[in-house]
């Protein structure tokens, strides 16, 4: 993992990293390689546009990791919420 440095914004200094896992239902082996690749498009597009960066990505048939380096100002529960919602649309 490459070396993050702090950033500021206004009058303060941060550096906010989520872990974020999702697992698919019931835990079945749904994602392929292809897949996989497919959502990490999506995942990198999704927290651009959120104003953050997608850090590290991996996966498994049933389960991706993110690490989401994040703003103070960007709620996680919405930012989680808007990964799973428009991922799942697009990847449907």
């Amino acid at each position: 993992m490459k070396t993050q440095e702090l950033k500021s914004h206004a009058h303060c200094t941060f550096r906010i990293n989520y872990h974020i896992v999702f697992v698919t239902k019931y835990r079945k082996k749904a994602l392929s390689p292809e897949i996989l690749l497919r959502i990490r498009e999506h995942f990198a597009r999704l927290c651009k546009n959120a104003g953050c960066d997608l850090v590290e990505f991996n996966g498994e048939a049933d389960h991706v990791h993110l690490l989401i380096d994040a703003h103070p100002g960007i709620a996680p529960n919405r930012l989680v919420n808007t990964l799973k919602t428009i991922s799942s649309r697009e990847i449907r």
